[in-house]
């Protein structure tokens, strides 16, 4: 299923589908609350892959219009997937909802990738970050952005990315962490 083609600052995004299926299921399962998680995967010729979720974590507490995620978790989930794929997938940015209402970042969102892409520890220059909105009788509606520092003014440090959704891991020819 393709949603849609693009590029943004030099780079391809694509974006598993049972990804997106986790990440509504996820939504869906804490609504009316906000959660979220991590992004994971790894880099592709010309792009990324978005191959995997790190959800909240079994003590973030959820609320309306925030949550604060289980970092310890989540560190372990991180060390558990680089042993697990030899290193192959790393931290590629945060993912979270906005029940009841849109997609657009908010200037805390806006100053998390700021802050991811200073972090050392992160690795992650120019780091993702989907946000879900809908919940209720609504349907969940996802859109990516991505941060760079290589931006001209400040305003267009943030830009919406398109991306394209490929088949699930498990599926036909694109199988298995890393497959071309």
């Amino acid at each position: 299923m393709l949603i849609s083609l693009g590029t943004h600052m030099g780079c391809d995004v694509s974006v598993r589908a049972d990804v997106l299926t986790e990440m509504r299921a996820a939504a869906s399962s804490s609504f009316p609350n906000e959660t979220g998680g991590l992004l994971m995967g790894f880099d592709r010729a010309g792009g990324i892959e978005v191959a995997l979720v790190i959800g909240a974590g079994p003590a973030a507490p959820e609320c309306p219009d925030s949550f604060t995620p289980d970092r310890d978790w989540q560190y372990t989930e991180i060390d558990r997937l680089f042993e697990q794929t030899q290193g192959t997938i790393r931290y590629l940015g945060d993912w979270h909802t906005h029940p009841l209402r849109g997609t657009d970042l908010s200037a805390l969102d806006r100053s998390l990738l700021r802050e991811i892409s200073t972090t050392p520890a992160a690795q992650c220059n120019e780091p993702l970050m989907a946000v879900l909105a809908g919940g209720g009788e609504r349907p969940w509606i996802d859109a990516f952005f991505r941060y760079s520092r290589r931006a001209y003014v400040p305003w267009q440090s943030v830009q919406r990315v398109h991306y394209r959704v490929l088949p699930d891991a498990k599926s036909g020819a694109d199988a298995g962490i890393g497959a071309d």
